[in-house]
This record gives structure tokens, C-alpha cells and sequence, in this order.
């Protein structure tokens, strides 16, 4: 990698990252400059990075403005969900043929951990979470879909489906307790991971299928309602060390 190439690498995972992790939120500006004079490097391969992220769906260009984290429409945040469906279905698909016993096990310790947390919740009588058991929830649910990617075997469709989770991430926003009762759709999500995971022990492809697809939907249709009733600005998700974590081992970063 030429050092021309590696201060490009070196942009492209620094926006990245702060795309992701909520530092630069939807509709917030780029700039080339400070980029370039925060990571001590020309403005050049700032630009290439935003190209490349504009590429991604994370930045949008407008002549004469410059570059912004990108505001999706309803229509496209619908599309990303119908595009995380088809892919995680294959992949849920090629797992229950292929997983392992530890690998059940991963998802399963996910299940009781969730499953935990909604007893905690319970018996304070809350609707909502915390911003600490927010984080906890987003790893725990991570964990559970990227050990079914993992059990799938497929790179490619890893590598996409982490672009998707991660647009999904910062186009997103968490769910907002004047629409849901928080506490209510967290069992939902529970019982259909638990349906998964059912559908996997037995090794039954097309079971584990109609569950992935119901859990999707289901999740994509609360976040458009969501965004339809309250707009784009909403409370964010809370910082993650489960997502620190994904985007320093994420295959699109490394190719950069």
C-alpha cells in the first residue's frame, strides 16, 4: 500500500467511524479542511475517502456546499430493510445447515442475557431503557446476527450485510418511547430470536427463514412509523463498544 493510499485508508476509517459511532449524525457537515488538518495529512485523500463513503450511502454531495452524513427518506430506509432481509435470509438459511454446537451455545447465552435484562426491566416496571442497558441490548443483538453470519460461512454476504447493519445504525434512530412502549417491542424482538434460534437447534432452513423475515420486517416497520410520526431527529443509539469493536474488523474498512 503506497503512503498515498494509506492516507486515504487512514480518512476513510476516521469518518467511518464517526459516522457510525454518531459523532457526525445524519445532516451534519464533512469538512475536507478540518479532516484534513485533524488527521495531519493533504486534502486529497480526504476527498477520495468521502468519495468512497458517498459510494457506501453514508455521505451525500452537494455542489457548491460540500459533503453531509446523509439524511435517508422513508423510502430508502424501507429499502435498506427489504435489502437486510433477503441477505440475512440466505445467510440464516447456510447456517442451519452448517452450525455448530458452540455456535448455539453463542446464541443461546444471547438469548438468556436479553431475556435477563427484560426480567429487570419487569419487575421495575419500565417501559424504556437506560442509556447503559441500550448499549448492553445493541451488543447482545450484534452478537446473536453476526455468530448466524459467521455460521453461514459466506464472506461476501458478511461483508454486506455489516454495510447494511451499519447504515441501518446511523440512519436508525433508537426506538422513542412517545410511539412504543419500549419494554413491549424488547419481548417481541426476544421471542423471535428465540424462534431462531429453535428453527437453527433443528437444523430446519425454511423455518429459520420465516422467522428471520418476520423479525426483520417487524423491526423495519417500527422504524419507519417512528420516523414518519416524530421526523429524522430522534435521540440517537447510544455509544457501543460492540460497534467499536465491528467497524475495526470490518472487511470494507480494510479494503479502503
Amino acid at each position: 500500500m503506497t503512503s498515498v493510499d494509506n492516507c486515504k485508508h487512514t480518512a476513510y476509517k476516521a469518518l467511518h467511524r464517526k459516522i457510525a459511532m454518531g459523532v457526525l449524525p445524519p445532516g451534519s457537515r464533512v469538512s475536507e479542511f478540518s479532516t484534513a488538518k485533524e488527521l495531519r495529512i493533504s486534502r486529497a485523500p480526504v476527498r477520495e475517502a468521502l468519495s468512497q463513503l458517498e459510494s457506501e450511502g453514508f455521505v451525500e454531495k452537494i455542489p457548491g456546499f460540500g459533503a453531509f452524513v446523509k439524511v435517508p427518506t422513508l423510502d430508502e430506509l424501507g429499502e435498506l430493510y427489504e435489502f437486510r432481509e433477503a441477505l440475512e435470509n440466505f445467510a440464516v438459511a447456510r447456517a442451519a445447515e452448517r452450525i455448530n454446537a458452540q455456535q448455539l451455545a453463542d446464541l443461546q447465552e444471547c438469548c438468556d442475557a436479553t431475556k435477563k435484562i427484560l426480567g429487570t426491566m419487569r419487575d421495575a416496571g419500565s417501559r424504556d431503557m437506560d442509556d447503559p442497558t441500550a448499549a448492553r441490548w445493541i451488543e447482545l443483538d450484534l452478537r446473536f446476527h453476526t455468530t448466524i453470519l459467521a455460521a453461514a460461512g459466506n464472506r461476501s454476504i458478511e461483508r454486506h450485510v455489516t454495510d447494511v447493519r451499519l447504515l441501518g445504525r446511523v440512519w436508525g434512530k433508537r426506538l422513542d418511547s412517545r410511539v412504543w412502549n419500549v419494554f413491549s417491542v424488547l419481548v417481541r424482538s426476544w421471542s423471535d430470536h428465540r424462534r431462531i434460534l429453535s428453527a437453527l437447534r433443528r437444523h430446519d432452513a425454511q423455518a429459520a427463514q420465516r422467522a428471520m423475515s418476520h423479525h426483520i420486517r417487524e423491526t423495519g416497520k417500527r422504524f419507519l412509523r417512528q420516523m414518519r410520526d416524530l421526523g429524522p431527529s430522534l435521540r440517537a443509539w447510544p455509544a457501543s463498544e460492540a460497534y467499536q469493536r465491528l467497524l475495526e474488523i470490518h472487511p470494507r474498512a480494510m479494503e479502503s
